[in-house]
């Protein structure tokens, strides 16, 4: 029996049809979950007596990330900036994102950077940021990111 023309093309729409619905029903029950964080800096500030960093974290899970101890370390062009090791509660909920600011005093030759940035003598810094989200299920997120601080016009001190 041979097939006609449109009864093939049927039985091809047929069989497109049935693999989508195979791949979709595959992808549907699934939950995201276990996956790092995407973790940037929002905003640095250089102030008389320490650093304000506030570090945008975005949770790419599906379920709740309950903070109980933060760790990374941040360099500028390669050069240590700080080691930070501290607990911190707190919860980003399920893909939203939250911004956590640190407080600390930074390593010399980071601040000299900063100041070099601050006063015109570079355009941009590179940094690479590097850690873990500890949360409340004993869970490690690991993170590492990068990217260019940049002076923020018209705010001396104020880098993103």
């Amino acid at each position: 029996m041979a097939h006609t023309p449109a009864g093939t093309r049927r039985y091809i729409a047929f069989l497109a049809v049935a693999c989508v619905a195979v791949l979709l029903a595959g992808c549907g029950s699934r939950v995201v979950r276990d996956q790092q964080p995407f973790v940037q800096i929002n905003g640095l500030a250089l102030e008389a007596d320490a650093l304000v960093l506030d570090l945008g974290v975005r949770n790419v899970n599906e379920v709740p990330m309950d903070l109980v101890h933060v760790d990374f370390r941040l360099a500028l062009q390669d050069t240590e900036l700080a080691v930070i090791d501290e607990p911190r509660q707190g919860s980003i909920i399920a893909t939203g994102s939250e911004t956590l600011q640190f407080r600390f005093s930074g390593a010399n030759a980071g601040l000299a950077l900063l100041r070099d940035l601050q006063n015109g003598k570079l355009i941009s810094l590179p940094y690479t940021l590097e850690g873990s989200i500890l949360t409340t299920d004993d869970h490690s997120f690991p993170f590492k990111g990068g990217g260019h601080l940049y002076p923020v016009p018209g705010r001396p001190g104020q880098f993103r």
